[in-house]
């Protein structure tokens, strides 16, 4: 799923194309060089990010999907208000820290 962070850049270089186009004049040769380059650095984002998460063990399973989300559900170093505030309630993480961070 986290490979899907490509799609809504591709979109907003799509929208970029367009506007280009539209307020600027560009010509489809024009855009089809920019093209080339946007759709190189959109793959290797989302496959970059995706091997990074993989490599940092956040993915953890959600259900029927595996997500960026700490392991077990509810640790504390997994959520954005750091869960318990009580030492002996906390419950640590065995996969996932920072998952608060990464999931964004």
């Amino acid at each position: 799923l986290q490979f899907v962070i490509g799609a809504p850049m591709q979109n907003c270089a799509l929208a970029l194309y367009f506007f280009m186009a539209a307020r600027h004049g560009k010509t489809a040769d024009d855009l089809a060089k920019a093209e080339r380059y946007v759709n190189v650095i959109v793959f290797f984002y989302a496959l970059s990010t995706s091997i990074a998460l993989l490599l940092l063990d956040q993915y953890n399973p959600i259900g029927a999907v595996c997500w960026v989300v700490g392991s077990p559900s509810g640790c504390d170093e997994s959520t954005f208000q750091g869960g318990s505030s009580d030492p002996e309630l906390a419950i640590p993480c065995e996969r996932g820290e920072n998952a608060w961070l990464y999931g964004m």
